[in-house]
């Protein structure tokens, strides 16, 4: 059963180059390549308006200005606003530049350039019930190889991340969503530069919580990935 969402405030990672995508996306920022009629953007943020979250900030980088030009700034009552980056600052620097536009206490971040379902409110509900001050939504994929895995313990808590490998085998794997404690950020790194999956969570895991998903994970980082998503998600 859904829950009401009390977490109303989410970031966008909207900044990334899309190098991968270009031989068919290349005249535009990648989260807003064309997915069945409509800017990947719009559909994760229909998603995101449909879960509860009133209050979006797309943290922006390259062509950021294709973004302001095409795409709404209100979904359905839901306020949408852009922060652009002067230069690329990773994941990490990308929600720092971000997270001072935060007014509530806690705000979910999420990658836009993939998708997992997740009822968010229970990924909330575990999350306060727990006391971490992150939690990671996960899901258990085929192949692992292409996004490095995760190890978690009884309790839920992160204990370690694997690189990725040549192998490929199924592992439980980052969806790219996220679940902040906004006074986690006073612990961010003092670099304006900085990912937040190889720089600064490994530097907090025991305050990284996980919850599981069966969801599959769409990303549409490259051209048989984005086809796909295109046709199991249209």
């Amino acid at each position: 059963m859904s829950l009401k969402l009390n977490t109303k405030e989410a970031i966008v990672l909207v900044g990334g180059l899309g190098t991968r995508l270009r031989s068919v996306v290349n005249d535009r920022p990648k989260p807003m390549a064309d997915f069945n009629g409509q800017p990947f953007l719009s559909f994760l943020l229909s998603y995101l308006q449909r879960s509860g979250i009133e209050r979006v900030i797309l943290s922006a980088g390259y062509k950021a200005s294709y973004i302001k030009q095409n795409l709404n700034s209100n979904v359905n009552n839901m306020s949408v606003s852009i922060i652009e980056e002067s230069e690329p600052l990773g994941t990490g620097g990308a929600v720092k530049n971000a997270v001072d536009m935060i007014q509530g206490e806690r705000f979910f971040v999420l990658n836009g350039d993939s998708f997992c379902h997740c009822d968010l409110s229970q990924l909330e509900l575990q999350h306060q019930s727990s006391g971490a001050q992150i939690t990671m939504l996960m899901t258990q994929v085929d192949d692992a190889s292409a996004f490095g895995t995760v190890n978690v313990g009884q309790d839920n808590r992160l204990i370690a991340f694997k690189e990725k490998s040549s192998l490929k085998e199924p592992g439980l794997v980052n969806s790219g969503v996220y679940l902040f404690e906004t006074t986690l950020a006073k612990h961010f790194p003092f670099t304006r530069k900085f990912s937040l999956e190889h720089d600064f969570f490994p530097k907090v895991l025991s305050q990284i919580g996980s919850f599981k998903v069966d969801s599959p994970l769409f990303d549409i980082g490259t051209p048989s990935s984005y086809r796909n998503a295109c046709q199991q998600l249209g």
